[in-house]
């Protein structure tokens, strides 16, 4: 499993987990790809999950957001 983290303190440039573009998920998948070829786990499944954090200004955790299965192959 790959987990990609994204943590604001705010939102007002959008919630943390919307920064998962589609350029994002490319390289995700791309780095799955090569980690699994390096490892030899090419049959082993794997998924890629995203974790949206927003933040207070002490940079408490005041929502988590998690995303199973985030991205896919589209």
């Amino acid at each position: 499993m790959i987990v990609e983290v994204k943590a604001r303190r705010g939102v007002g440039i959008g919630l943390p987990e919307e920064a998962v573009d589609l350029r994002k998920r490319q390289k995700l998948r791309m780095l799955m790809e090569t980690y699994r070829s390096a490892t030899k786990r090419q049959k082993q499944p794997c998924r890629i999950d995203v974790l949206g954090l927003l933040l207070d200004d002490h940079l408490a955790v005041t929502r988590c957001e998690h995303i199973r299965d985030a991205v896919s192959d589209d």
